[in-house]
């Protein structure tokens, strides 16, 4: 997930996803909208209904990023979770099988880390140079101030300690950040049919990252959710919020065109088979053109009002320029695509009409 060089164009992951909106782009919130963060989370929330992945990711993220800031005799505290430690695998295979799969997810957690502490130098030299501090760097990390999903997402997930900066005030026990740990784990991993952000997991998972939760706080401790919620938004919901953003543009719109485009081929179809009963020449068929294929937040009070807006009004409704070039090329990519298999569409039923027949009915 890590990049070798903060500066190195990321490369395309999904097909003709571009580079410049890739997964990790957005999650660093490197992307201008409608393809930021802030955007990617209501996508999860309005569109998907499904913002838990993003969340528990986004909290992993800066999970990593402060542990990795404590002291030595701090994270001491929490030695990191061995599976083996708890039960004996029962054969030498399994054992050394269990003991390669550790070594892969500690690797990726490590390139997280790494990804993380590149991306805080980053944005700490900017900070500097717009002298805008803390804050700044902050905000620029994961969101804009303007986005009050993000904002209430981060403030929601991590109340029970971010008011606290001290690793060693928990009154529970000593180790570093256990009240924060047990409030996410009642949160997102808890069977519980009250858990309000109940993240989709395997038993086998969720039944390990709670054992290893009552034993220790180090990240690995919720290793299995994150690498859960990573391939989840890695294979359907980012690939799913890049092509809605390509699309941009709303329903009823999408309606009026394709309500457009049908009503121009059938009025062509109907044209040429009044020319070919008329009896006219051939060569004036060739002058047709077909036009191509056109391109539950049901409590929300914008949600109500939005749907009362009538149709016409939705049609021509507001527009709003994208503001990233790497998703206006890529929407351009999509259109000149159209255009040209209309056309050759179009070229083919002209030939095939060339070869009709002209019959005196009329």
């Amino acid at each position: 997930m890590a990049d070798s060089e903060p500066s190195r164009k990321p490369k395309p992951q999904y097909g003709d996803i571009p580079a410049e909106i890739s997964f990790q782009e957005v999650v660093r919130n490197r992307t201008s909208p409608p393809c930021s963060l802030t955007d990617f989370m209501d996508y999860l929330l309005h569109v998907e209904h499904n913002a838990e992945p993003l969340q528990f990711f986004l909290w992993y993220w800066d999970y990593l990023e402060r542990w990795s800031a404590l002291l030595p005799r701090q994270k001491a505290l929490s030695p990191p979770w061995d599976p083996d430690t708890a039960a004996e695998p029962p054969s030498r295979f399994i054992r050394y099988s269990h003991k390669r799969e550790r070594s892969r997810k500690m690797n990726k957690v490590i390139a997280i880390m790494e990804m993380g502490s590149e991306l805080a130098l980053a944005e700490a030299e900017a900070a500097a140079e717009k002298g805008e501090g803390e804050k700044g760097e902050k905000d620029g990390r994961l969101s804009s101030s303007s986005s009050s999903s993000l904002s209430s997402t981060r403030t929601s997930i991590l109340s029970p300690t971010s008011s606290s900066p001290g690793a060693d005030s928990q009154p529970f026990t000593l180790q570093p950040y256990h009240s924060e740990l047990a409030h996410l784990t009642r949160h997102y991993l808890s069977p519980s049919p009250s858990t309000p952000r109940l993240l989709a997991l395997s038993p086998s998972d969720r039944a390990a990252c709670l054992r290893a939760a009552q034993h220790t706080t180090h990240p690995s401790a919720l290793l299995p959710a994150f690498l859960a919620a990573d391939a989840t938004l890695r294979a359907r919901s980012h690939p799913a919020f890049a092509r809605w953003a390509r699309r941009n543009v709303n329903k009823a719109r999408v309606r009026f065109l394709v309500g457009i485009g049908v009503g121009l081929v059938l009025m062509g179809c109907l044209v040429d088979v009044l020319l070919v009963l008329a009896g006219v020449s051939v060569f004036w068929r060739v002058g047709l053109r077909a036009f191509g294929p056109a391109n539950d937040y049901s409590g929300e009070t914008w949600k109500g009002a939005y749907h009362a807006k009538g149709w016409m009004r939705r049609v021509f409704d507001d527009t709003v320029v994208v503001q990233s070039k790497a998703l206006a090329m890529w929407q351009d990519r999509a259109v000149m695509l159209a255009v040209l298999w209309g056309g050759a569409g179009a070229t083919a039923l002209t030939v095939v009409s060339l070869f009709i027949p002209s019959v005196r009915l009329l």
